[in-house]
């Protein structure tokens, strides 16, 4: 029984540590775009940190 737990526990835990991740990545992508909007609608090049940043994600998610 407690086997059966350990392995239910192992695996909700990790399936917790999978959420947060992704979680984490739409964090990235609604922070970087909300960067990218604002930029322009104030008219202005996006940075080059968000550009590199918006690579990153990109591959990240595939």
């Amino acid at each position: 029984m407690s086997d059966d737990l350990s392995k239910y526990g192992s695996a909700l835990n990790s399936s917790i540590a999978d959420a947060n991740s992704k979680v984490q990545q739409m964090e990235g992508i609604l922070s970087i775009s909300n960067q990218a909007s604002s930029a322009n609608l104030r008219g202005r090049r996006r940075s080059r940190n968000t550009r590199q940043a918006e690579g990153t994600l990109r591959k990240t998610l595939g």
